[in-house]
């Protein structure tokens, strides 16, 4: 099939041989160290303000003092009980106004999370009873903070009953479980905002049929499963239902509970991530600007039936110690959510939410920010081998008397109230030799994205943002000299060590790769191809394939554009021509997520200045559409990933005078307001 427009005809053809040869190693790289020898004139604005959701002991002041209270009723026995908590007496927000808790972009700052990953990834998620409102309510959710929209129509919403069908159960008499089930699938999007989220509701709560509802996601490809229930495991043995949750190459979380020491089934199961609770605060005038201590309310101990697994050192338990990881749990520093209240029929408002059913969604929503888990593991063994990519927490207890203390209380290194800490980032939820997609354009390892930039004189600078739009402060540092002959682009993570790299043409038409080594330098350069003179444009793209590997786009002389997947290890696989037309294009710039589809995209600028957007879907390419008009005045075009923090991709650009101007994207093929972050950038002869 084949789409015309003026911007240049799109014909999607088969796969056909590549003519451009690849290479094995050559050569070392001459690059170098940053230095004084040369010094950008390059004036950046001054760095932005991260945002930050209060001072002191809680998220927001107008949560001081209120009570909090559990959804959940005490269940009958073989039940579970759901672990959702909600503050009380918290007044709804005025119109214009903030919901009260921590919002998406605000978690997403706390624990450095990835902007743009996780696309294509199904988080399931496992409740009892049914929600009517289940899909509603996200939408309000994710409208009120600017998160694509995600449902039925468009493929990104699921839901279905424990046998995979839609004879859904009915509703909770207690009307307990639909805050719940609210909470749930909000923290996945929190986390996750272009993963697809797959509810299945459990006839009832019983331990067989929720252990039913986790088999089904898993049978229909959820390679990320939440539950945020339990029941205490103290004198029970539960290993007749450890099959439901025994499921390798599955990420599978569960809450720790709700009412401090002791432990719960299924997080008390060896095949699951426990996951247990802490109070997040801000800690301005820290490096990471937050500080968590173990909540009072997390469970942990040691089960009464599972077997120690490997992957555990502790010697507190001869069996499982609960927990394994942590995220925000009290609902003192709690997040805002929206959905039913305990009313009869329910109506949905906005909440203060805590508890581990906070937490056990918003690590599984990480643990697909991560990537695929390896096949034959379990991903709760991932955090035992990155326990330096956790932030430790040190503080805080849920109960005295324990025996070894670090059982309830916290302390530096593993123990049981928040296992090894919380997340830093989702290298720590990665398969160890299977690196976590790293933050597009982070080249020192902050989780922030960064622009390259050339001097006319042949100088690379790293300029760090801040991740809310601005500069650190300093804000550039030299990294690299003699690159004046090189045709750069910045695919990402291209050789598949966590890291992102840098792709460089030289005047011969060599390909070489810089590998990134995370602190703002490069290991040493490799030969990838040869013959690649004759492209005339040339666009590193995060993920075009959607297998979660970088890609190359290039465009020949005649106008053609090839994709060149590649295969993460830093090499390629068989490219393909996907287009024909382009030669009238004057820029073409890859953005991870345009119009909040989940999939990359393309922005092109014809030659009368128009934007053209070449929305992509793994079923092919979409009409293109103009997004702008004018753009002949912007010199250089390009998209650092999410610049400015609020999880939507943005847009550079430089004006004739050099401005650098930030063109917010609002993940809905559309602008924010633009603003200007830099001056003076007119010396720059390339960016990134």
């Amino acid at each position: 099939m084949t789409r015309r427009s003026t911007a240049g005809l799109i014909a999607l053809s088969a796969m056909v041989v590549a003519g451009l040869a690849v290479a094995a190693p050559a050569e070392a790289a001459t690059v170098q160290a940053p230095s004084s020898a040369e010094v950008s004139s390059v004036a950046a604005a001054p760095p932005g303000t991260a945002p930050t959701p209060g001072t002191g002991p809680t998220a927001d002041p107008r949560l001081a003092g209120h009570p909090h209270r559990r959804t959940c009723s005490t269940p009958k026995p073989g039940h579970a009980a759901c672990f959702a908590e909600v503050v009380e007496g918290v007044a709804a927000p005025a119109v214009g106004q903030a919901p009260v808790g921590y919002s998406p972009s605000q978690l997403q700052q706390a624990y450095a999370l990835p902007a743009g990953a996780g696309q294509g990834a199904t988080v399931a998620v496992i409740d009892a009873y049914d929600l009517p409102t289940a899909e509603s309510d996200l939408a309000a959710y994710r409208s009120r903070f600017g998160l694509p929209a995600c449902t039925t129509a468009n493929g990104c919403f699921r839901k279905m009953d424990q046998r995979g069908g839609a004879s859904y159960p009915a509703i909770d008499p207690q009307r307990s479980w639909g805050p719940e089930t609210a909470i749930d699938i909000e923290m996945v999007s929190a986390a996750c905002p272009s993963c697809k989220i797959l509810l299945v509701e459990a006839d009832d709560a019983s331990v067989t049929n929720l252990g039913q509802a986790v088999n089904t996601a898993v049978q229909f490809g959820a390679r990320f499963v939440s539950n945020s229930y339990g029941i205490a495991d103290a004198g029970w043995d539960f290993s007749p239902y450890d099959a439901y949750y025994d499921h390798a190459g599955v990420a599978i979380t569960a809450s720790t509970g709700d009412v401090g020491y002791g432990s719960e089934f299924p997080a008390s199961s060896r095949f699951v991530t426990a996951v247990g609770g802490t109070s997040l605060s801000v800690a301005a005038g820290t490096d990471r600007g937050w500080s968590e201590a173990a909540w009072s309310g997390s469970g942990s101990g040691c089960s009464s039936y599972s077997v120690k697994p490997a992957w555990q050192t502790d010697t507190g338990c001869v069996s499982k110690t609960v927990a394994d990881v942590s995220a925000v749990a009290d609902p003192g520093t709690g997040v805002a959510g929206y959905g039913p209240t305990a009313t009869a029929p329910y109506t949905s408002a906005w909440q203060v939410f805590g508890g581990t059913s906070v937490s056990a969604p918003l690590v599984a929503g990480m643990y697909a920010l991560a990537g695929v888990p390896a096949a034959g593991t379990y991903p709760a063994s991932y955090p035992y081998a990155h326990p330096e990519a956790l932030n430790d927490v040190t503080q805080g207890s849920n109960g005295s008397g324990c025996a070894p203390a670090y059982l309830c209380t916290a302390a530096p290194g593993y123990d049981g109230p928040t296992g090894l800490g919380t997340p830093k980032g989702v290298s720590s939820l990665s398969a160890p030799g299977n690196a976590a997609a790293p933050t597009q354009n982070d080249f020192n390892s902050d989780a922030k994205s960064d622009v390259l930039a050339r001097s006319a004189t042949g100088g690379l600078f790293l300029y760090r943002g801040s991740g809310s739009g601005g500069w650190l402060s300093p804000a550039s540092i030299q990294v690299g000299s003699g690159w004046g002959g090189m045709t750069i682009l910045s695919p990402g993570d291209f050789d598949g060590d966590g890291r992102n790299d840098v792709v460089a043409r030289d005047s011969a038409g060599l390909l070489w790769l810089y590998p990134g080594d995370g602190a703002s330098g490069w290991g040493a350069r490799r030969l990838v191809g040869s013959g690649w003179g004759g492209m005339r444009i040339m666009v590193g793209v995060n993920d075009f394939t959607g297998d979660h590997v970088p890609d190359v786009l290039a465009i020949d002389g005649s106008g053609a554009l090839w994709l060149y997947p590649g295969d993460g290890h830093g090499a390629w696989r068989a490219r393909s021509a996907i287009g024909s037309g382009w030669g009238g294009m004057t820029a073409v710039v890859s953005i991870n997520d345009f119009n909040g589809d989940g999939s990359a995209d393309l922005l092109a600028r014809d030659s009368s200045g128009r934007l053209w957007l070449y929305a992509h879907t793994p079923s092919g390419w979409k009409a293109p559409v103009v997004v702008g008009i004018g753009w002949n005045g912007i010199t250089a075009i390009v998209s650092p990933g999410d610049f400015d923090g609020d999880g939507h991709d943005d847009v550079l650009g430089r004006t004739a005078a050099g401005a650098l101007v930030l063109y917010p994207g609002t993940g809905r093929s559309g602008w924010g307001s633009p603003r200007q972050i830099g001056s003076g950038w007119n010396v720059m002869n390339w960016m990134s």
